[in-house]
């Protein structure tokens, strides 16, 4: 089967996925949502208002801006099955799709996730220093990029993870 046809079966299975399991679906998304406002109310800060005592508070606006990552992640990785979790890999291993496809496919999702959430953190950062400070500087712009890679990293590698890739 040619990769085209598989990626058009991955595509009918997450459909009906998203149709059978809309609930879990709707949960990831409601948590995902929930730290995605903490972040940005974070982000709000300007960055330049941190010093190298408030490392706490840089490493929990990553951890919302992580886990919002993972929720994303577990939407993409996670069914229930009659109430049970159950790994999306294990399903998969009886559709005829290459695991490189799927985690592919995944990894590709994912991606585009972290750069419109990237985006958005940078946009929320530069406003709110032009805004409350008047200013603007280079960190404003690397820091919500250092998250955004490490975020991706740490998603990408729960991707590779799996057995099937």
């Amino acid at each position: 089967m040619d990769e085209s046809k598989q990626i058009a079966a991955l595509k009918e299975f997450d459909t009906v996925n998203q149709k059978y399991n809309s609930y879990t679906i709707l949960g990831y998304k409601m948590v995902g949502i929930l730290f995605g406002i903490f972040t940005m109310l974070l982000a709000l800060i300007p960055i330049q208002e941190f010093g190298f005592e408030d490392i706490r508070m840089i490493i929990i606006s990553f951890l919302f801006f992580f886990m919002i990552h993972y929720m994303y992640y577990n939407y993409w990785q996670v069914v229930g099955i009659e109430r049970h979790p159950l790994p999306l890999y294990q399903l998969l291993k009886e559709l005829p799709i290459n695991p490189s496809v799927i985690c592919r496919d995944r990894a590709k999702k994912m991606f585009l996730f972290n750069i419109k959430l990237t985006a958005v953190f940078i946009a929320v950062q530069v406003f709110s220093s032009l805004v409350f400070l008047h200013e603007l500087t280079i960190w404003n712009i690397v820091v919500p990029l250092v998250y955004g890679i490490a975020a991706y990293t740490i998603s990408y590698l729960l991707v590779k993870i799996p057995v099937m890739c």
